[in-house]
């Protein structure tokens, strides 16, 4: 009384989970109306094909209706399995997970509106342990947006700053090798932590290596450098080294925050946040930089909007 009749077995039913299931390969156009594959075809993943999937991203609360029906539906037909299948938590609010029911869901454009849309990208990431439930409090939002605005905001707005003030807004032709084996570092990290989607540990990884620079700053004191002619090539390399320090930065950032990645890369004179392979060329001596407005504004807030 609860599902649809299998045309050859009345006794059986079958329910949503079995068609909304076969949607992820016939959504893909792989399999036509009249039963054939696509042009595509499957076996070996062929450039362009989106089935099947490298990732298979569900919630743990339909995990069993991926792991065991979905997978027993392919092989009945022998389709190819995705590659992985990642369970992800909840968004709780203290142990009780968000319901619209129970009138305890948090607006997200509410949050864009106030903190805007990479910052709420960035909570999110940074807050939420990969296949952990995770749980929301202003608070606590508010503590993760205290990361961009002291750390990362912080050192874009002083670097651009002293470049503008010390050197006419031109990056200086120093070498820039201060910080390279924290930069290394952060690289290894971030770059094991994607590989395995712990993008939370990719995202602090790469607020480390702002708070590293942070910390060159102090120990360098340009300002000190910049009233002392005789430290002027000291004063050079400590600003380049925090101008390609940034521009690593963009690269990290840029999956979970494009949109401050690119203001902050058009910033350095570099156009875009650079790739990877980028970094390994990458010529920053001698690019105009531009200070502008601070990339995470401080927002003085009482709560965050609930609808």
């Amino acid at each position: 009384s609860w599902g649809i009749p299998l045309p050859w077995d009345p006794d059986h039913v079958a329910y949503v989970w079995v068609d909304a299931l076969v949607n992820y390969v016939t959504a893909s156009g792989q399999i036509r109306p009249d039963g054939a594959r696509g042009a595509q075809g499957f076996g070996p993943r062929r450039e362009g094909s989106r089935w099947p999937a490298d990732l298979h991203l569900v919630g743990k609360d339909i995990l069993t209706t991926h792991a065991v029906y979905w997978p027993t539906l392919l092989m009945g037909v022998g389709l190819p399995l995705p590659d992985k299948i990642l369970a992800h938590g909840w968004w709780v609010v203290g142990e009780t997970k968000m319901s619209k029911s129970l009138g305890n869901v948090v607006d997200p454009l509410g949050l864009r509106e106030d903190f805007g849309a990479d910052a709420v990208r960035w909570y999110l990431i940074r807050e939420m342990s990969t296949g952990q439930d995770a749980s929301y409090t202003p608070e606590r939002f508010l503590t993760r947006y205290g990361e961009l605005t002291n750390i990362l905001g912080n050192l874009a707005h002083r670097t651009l700053s002293m470049i503008a003030r010390y050197r006419d807004g031109i990056v200086p032709g120093a070498p820039g090798q201060g910080l390279t084996s924290e930069t290394e570092q952060a690289l290894r990290t971030y770059h094991s932590a994607m590989s395995e989607y712990r993008l939370h540990e990719a995202m602090a990884a790469a607020m480390d290596l702002a708070r590293d620079a942070n910390g060159y700053v102090e120990a360098r004191e340009p300002w000190a450098q910049a009233k002392d002619p005789a430290q002027s090539d000291e004063l050079d390399e400590t600003l380049t080294t925090l101008v390609r320090v940034l521009a690593v930065l963009t690269c990290l950032f840029e999956p979970v925050m494009p949109g401050k990645s690119r203001v902050l890369a058009a910033r350095i004179g570099l156009g875009e946040a650079p790739t990877f392979a980028d970094l390994e060329t990458l010529v920053i001596e001698g690019k105009v930089v531009t200070r502008g407005e601070p990339l995470f504004p401080r927002v003085e807030v009482e709560g965050t909007r609930e609808t």
